[in-house]
């Protein structure tokens, strides 16, 4: 139950952080991309809470259960992989990282089941066409997301 109760708090936290320090960003360090890149924490939110629930409605199904906390729990890793130097992960592929930790649970299904489970072949198109919408509206200053980011700064 703890483990549901701190799963649940993540995404309100993640939220409220995203929107506090874009606004520290944006007020303090003067960053003028701190409203194009408030979608990337967003998005990272919005992938473990559709992932998490899932989870925990089919914890008694572990082959379903432990798939998608792998997938929930590696959503959140996008942060991690943003930080890299340059030199190790450019600063765009940063979801890269995210996508080869899921890969991992993919390629253990293949070696020992010798097929990969419906939850990766759902969940890693979903991710990946998400995760090219929300580079580019980071990378590109998107208008209507602008507006939208502007207004959850204030």
């Amino acid at each position: 139950m703890f483990g549901v109760a701190l799963g649940t708090l993540i995404p309100m936290v993640g939220v409220y952080a995203a929107v506090v320090m874009g606004r520290f960003n944006t007020v303090s360090l003067h960053a003028t991309d701190a409203e194009s890149f408030l979608v990337v924490p967003l998005f990272d939110m919005v992938c473990s809470t559709s992932t998490f629930p899932l989870a925990v409605y089919w914890r008694k199904k572990p082959e379903l259960h432990r798939r998608l906390i792998l997938v929930a729990t590696c959503a959140l890793t996008a942060a991690g992989f943003g930080r890299f130097p340059d030199r190790i992960l450019p600063g765009y592929l940063f979801y890269v990282g995210v996508d080869l930790l899921i890969l991992l649970g993919v390629a253990r299904d293949l070696i020992v089941n010798r097929t990969v489970h419906r939850i990766y072949l759902l969940a890693v198109p979903l991710f990946i066409l998400g995760q090219m919408i929300v580079t580019y509206i980071a990378y590109h200053n998107v208008p209507f997301w602008l507006r939208i980011a502007h207004a959850m700064l204030g």
